[in-house]
Parts: structure tokens; C-alpha cells; sequence
């Protein structure tokens, strides 16, 4: 009996053991399948990224829209597609604002041209083109209005060429008429008529009246004669009153011209060039007007050039202050082909020549203080895989970690990568929150950025480098990656956001590989038992360390509570 008893109690305790292994085999599948399934999430929500950002760079709006929101869907913590959707719904308001300012003002062209107002038409068209200047269809109309414009005076000068012709043709025929009856007339009436006419036209009134007269006597029926005398007797009086009106034209001229001598006198050239203009209606042939007129329009176009050469000089020492030399160096030779002989451009052209050879040399320096900077970078990567490979358990290790650290991050500071610096301190403080030394480095390194910032350039760089560090220490890899990439857009030689952008790109390829599963049940193991063993410090770096592969994780989140607490 106690041998069958024995049999099952070793039966039951065999069941046991073989339930458990089942349960430990069971809770690794799911747990292979959960970082499974969210590396699959990563891959996915990076590859739509990808494509929305290149269907952005195309500007197809909504087709990027939909690509974020799937994106949004599958990570919903993440900010970057929120952020393009917004930016590209900005982009859609301003490119429907400039369609309805050309729909308007094409409806309005298209709508004077019927009703043939060509100039209001011809305006609105012009508006169309500044809302839109790659449309063609404003051009094709204006090109319209002009072609129907100079054809209309083109036919309207051919009709009044036409309508002279035919009056003239008219006149002569009727003078053919009056002649052939006149060679009927006797020829004393034509003597008489043909002597008249001779004084007449030589303005000898007073002969050609006595002249009329007599033919006048011959052929009393006739009124030729009597409309001679008559218009001898208006001549004679036009005479007079054309006397009287040269003498009032006289005055007149002169009383204008001296108003345009004092105008001229006053500098008020566009005033005074009107007023010689008024002389020289009254009398066309006069030089002096003219001549004053040529000084004035001298005066007023190297007026012109002045401004012309002022507006250009004023941008090229607006780009000079804004550090924008190349741009201010093409300004400034602009400037010397209006005048040739100014010194100042010269002398900023001397001074720009000077700043970029002296810029090239620190690129140069640059150059060989980054090269000396990546080899030491590869050195700091390789110490930093090595320390972090280590099995941490002990406070010991933990602050032979945060030396390490506390050394590169020196190092960096004394040779003035400050950024670069900033991150290993960071690090460090990570690793012992508690102390002070660096959190001091880091305020001190912010202090030292902002006041060696000195443009708006420097500015943004630094604003999006402060996010990307931000986004990047909380694991938030997307949009630290955004971050970094628009640190680029407005320094794109800097260094530290393309490291930065490299270990990213490890990080979440190390999220992805099948052993990140197995990597973060390793490092919560290590956490756990440092957590049971009251070995609080070294159970918080191993949980922040599998926060680094899953972001996520509720379970781990609530133990860096747990141990915040534990450590309070």
C-alpha cells in the first residue's frame, strides 16, 4: 500500500511538473508573439511613413493624409503624422485661397470681355496671373485684348484714309466742274478773276478786293467775286485779331516760362517740365523750352539711376548684416554695373572676399576638429556598447557606469561639442538620478548654447535640437527622428542630428529583430531581481533599458513607479 502510494504522489508531482514546463513553454509563445506582432507594428507604421512623406514631397495631399492617419492608427502616440496632417491642411487653405482669388478675377476678366470693356477685363486678367502665375489662360486672354484692340484702331485708321480719299477725290471733281463752266465765262471775267486771285494769294488784299470788284462788274450774277471780298474783309480783320492774339501769346509764353524757370529753380522738376510743355503749345519753335526740357529729363533719369542704385545698396547691406554674404555680394556687384565708379561697393565686396576666405579656413578647421571628433565618437560608441553589455547587479557597477559616462560626456565639454556632451550627460544622469554634478553640466551647457547663438538660423537649429533630445530620451524614436531632420533642413553640415539619426535607425532595428523579444524578457529579469533584492538603482536601469525596446510596455511602467517610490 505505501508503495502505491508512494507511485502516485510521484505521479501527481511528475503531472505537476510537466503542467508547469506547459505553462513557462506557453506564456514564451506569447510572449515571442506579442514582440512579434509589435515589431510587425513598427516595420508597418515606418513604411507608411515613408510613403506618406514621399507622396507629400509630391504635394498629393490627401493620398499623404490617408497614409498618416493609417499611420495614426497603428501607433496613435505618436505626434509626427498629427504634425504633417496639420502642416498639409495649412498648405490646402492657401493654395484654395489663391484658386478662389483666380476664379474670382477670371469670372470678372471673362466678364468685361463680353461686354468688350478690354481695359477692366485686361486688369483682372493681370490679377488672375498674380494668384496663379502658371496658369496660361490670363496670358491667352490679355494677348486676345491687345490683338482685338490694335486691330480695331488698325481698321479705324484704314476707314478715315479711306473717307479723306474719297472727300479729296470729292473736291477735285467739283473744281473740275467750276472750271469747265468757268472757261465759258468771257475772257475778260477770267483775266480779272485769274489777276484777283494771283493778289489774293499773295495776300495782297487790298489789289486783289479791287480786282473782285471788276470782275464783280463783268458778271454781276456771279458770287465768287462778292465771297472774295468777303473773305478779304474776314482776312483783313483776322489779321488784326491774329496781331493781337500773337502779342497775348507773347505775354503768355513768357509769363510760363517764368514760372517754369522758378519751378525749375525749386527743384520741382516734374512740375516744371510741365509748364515748359504749356510754352511750347503756345510756340513749338522755340529752343529754350526745349532745351530745358532735355536738362530736366538728364536731372530726372539720373534720379532713376540713383534710386535704382540706393534700393540696390540698401538689400545688399541687408543681406550683409544678416550674414547672407554671397547674396550681398551679387547685390553689391549689381550695384557697380549701375555706377561703376562707387567705392562703397567695392570696399563690401573687399570685405566679403576677406569673410569667406576666413569662413573657408574655419570650415577647414572644422573639418579636421569633426574627423577627430567621429574618431573619438567610434571610440565612445564602442565603450558604450561594452558598458551597457555588462550584466549590471550592483551599485558598484552602476557608478563605474555613471564614471564612465560623467568622463566622455567631460571630455566632449572640454573640447567644446556641447551638444554632443549634453547627450552623455544625460546618459548619466539616467543612470544616478540622484546626483547633482550632471544636471549642473547641462544647465551650464544650455547657458553656453544660448549665448553663442547669434542668428535666427542658430536659433531654430538649437530649438529642434532641444526636441529631438527631448522626444529621444523618451523613446519617442518617430518624432524624435522628424526632430533631428528639421535640425537638418537648417544646418544641413552638422554632424550630431545625423549621428543622432543613425542611432535611431539601430534602436528601432533592434525593436524589429526577433531577439528583441527575448532581449526585453532579459532585461525585465535582471530588473526583477534587482527589484526583489531591494537593489532599487539597478533594478531601474534595467527596466528603462527594456523600455528602450518596447514603449510602451504598461507592466514595465508601472515598476519605474514602483522603484521611484521605493527610492523616495
Amino acid at each position: 500500500m505505501i508503495a502505491k502510494i508512494d507511485s502516485t504522489v510521484e505521479t501527481r508531482a511528475r503531472l505537476a511538473a510537466e503542467a508547469e514546463a506547459e505553462k513557462v513553454r506557453i506564456a514564451a509563445e506569447e510572449a515571442a508573439k506579442l514582440a512579434a506582432i509589435q515589431a510587425e507594428k513598427d516595420k508597418l507604421y515606418h513604411a507608411i511613413i515613408q510613403t506618406a512623406d514621399s507622396l507629400l514631397d509630391l504635394e498629393l495631399f490627401e493620398k499623404a493624409i490617408v497614409n498618416y492617419e493609417r499611420a495614426m492608427k497603428i501607433m496613435p502616440n505618436e505626434k509626427y503624422p498629427e504634425q504633417r496632417i496639420g502642416e498639409i491642411q495649412a498648405w490646402k487653405l492657401l493654395i484654395a485661397e489663391n484658386q478662389k482669388k483666380y476664379d474670382d478675377a477670371v469670372l470678372k476678366g471673362d466678364r468685361e470681355f463680353k461686354a468688350e470693356k478690354f481695359e477692366p477685363a485686361k486688369l483682372a486678367y493681370t490679377d488672375a496671373q498674380k494668384a496663379k502665375p502658371g496658369e496660361t489662360y490670363p496670358a491667352e486672354m490679355i494677348a486676345k485684348i491687345d490683338s482685338i484692340v490694335d486691330a480695331r484702331a488698325r481698321l479705324a485708321a484704314e476707314a478715315e484714309t479711306e473717307r479723306i480719299r474719297l472727300v479729296q477725290e470729292a473736291a477735285a471733281a467739283e473744281v473740275a466742274r467750276l472750271a469747265a463752266i468757268q472757261a465759258e465765262k468771257e475772257k475778260n471775267y477770267s483775266d480779272a478773276i485769274t489777276k484777283a486771285d494771283n493778289l489774293f494769294n499773295e495776300k495782297s488784299y487790298e489789289n486783289a478786293r479791287n480786282e473782285y470788284v471788276t470782275a464783280k462788274s463783268i458778271k454781276p450774277e456771279e458770287t465768287y467775286p462778292q465771297q472774295k471780298i468777303d473773305e478779304i474783309a474776314t482776312a483783313l480783320a483776322a489779321l488784326a485779331q491774329a496781331k493781337k492774339d500773337q502779342e497775348l501769346t507773347d505775354k503768355n509764353y513768357i509769363s510760363i516760362i517764368q514760372q517754369a524757370d522758378r519751378l525749375f529753380t525749386g527743384k520741382s522738376f516734374d512740375q516744371s517740365k510741365g509748364k515748359y510743355n504749356e510754352a511750347l503749345v503756345l510756340k513749338p519753335d522755340e529752343t529754350y523750352p526745349k532745351e530745358r526740357i532735355s536738362e530736366i529729363d538728364s536731372i530726372l533719369q539720373q534720379q532713376i539711376i540713383d534710386e535704382k542704385y540706393r534700393v540696390i545698396i540698401v538689400a545688399a547691406d541687408g543681406f550683409f548684416k544678416t550674414d547672407k554674404y554671397l547674396q550681398a555680394k551679387t547685390e553689391y556687384e549689381k550695384a557697380l554695373t549701375i555706377k561703376a565708379n562707387e567705392q562703397y561697393p567695392k570696399n563690401q565686396i573687399a570685405k566679403i572676399d576677406d569673410i569667406l576666405q576666413k569662413e573657408q579656413q574655419r570650415i577647414l578647421s572644422e573639418k579636421q576638429a569633426a574627423e577627430d571628433l567621429q574618431r573619438r565618437s567610434e571610440e565612445i560608441a564602442v565603450l558604450n556598447d561594452e558598458l551597457e553589455s555588462r550584466g549590471v547587479a550592483s551599485d558598484a557597477e552602476l557608478k563605474n557606469i555613471y564614471d564612465q559616462y560623467i568622463k566622455q560626456a567631460d571630455n566632449l565639454f572640454d573640447i567644446k561639442q556641447y551638444i554632443v556632451s549634453r547627450g552623455w550627460y544625460y546618459k548619466a544622469w539616467d543612470v544616478k538620478p540622484d546626483e547633482n554634478y550632471p544636471k549642473q553640466r547641462i544647465d551650464e551647457i544650455n547657458r553656453l548654447l544660448n549665448s553663442l547663438m547669434s542668428s535666427q538660423l542658430d536659433r531654430d537649429y538649437q530649438k529642434f535640437v532641444d526636441l529631438a533630445d527631448s522626444t529621444f530620451r523618451n523613446n519617442q524614436y518617430a518624432v524624435s527622428r522628424g526632430w533631428y531632420n528639421r535640425a537638418l533642413g537648417v544646418k544641413a553640415v552638422e554632424k550630431y542630428p545625423k549621428d543622432q539619426l543613425k542611432e535611431i535607425e539601430k534602436r528601432i532595428a533592434e525593436r524589429m529583430t526577433a531577439q528583441s523579444g527575448q532581449q526585453f524578457e532579459n532585461n525585465v529579469q535582471k530588473a526583477t531581481t534587482a527589484f526583489e533584492t531591494k537593489n532599487y538603482n539597478v533594478a531601474r536601469f534595467w527596466y528603462k533599458k527594456a523600455l528602450e525596446l518596447r514603449p510602451d510596455d504598461g507592466d514595465v511602467k508601472s515598476k519605474l513607479k514602483e522603484v521611484d517610490e521605493a527610492l523616495k
